[in-house]
């Protein structure tokens, strides 16, 4: 036979927000408690460092 796969996918969204190091904590716990829903696929939250950051239209170093 022939094999068939279902592929259910749910609404996404990408948030990017660029905040001080003392604000991370209060940032991601916002977002966690305005997205969690306790369902699978409520996402992540990924905290990085940035250490350059361009304006592409002025060369601007920000």
């Amino acid at each position: 036979g022939e094999n068939y796969f279902k592929f259910s996918t749910l609404p996404k969204a990408m948030v990017v927000c660029y905040v001080e190091d003392d604000s991370v904590d209060s940032v991601q716990k916002t977002i966690a408690d305005a997205a969690r829903t306790g369902k699978r696929g409520d996402g992540i939250i990924v905290a990085s460092d940035v250490f350059e950051a361009q304006r592409i239209r002025t060369s601007e170093n920000l």
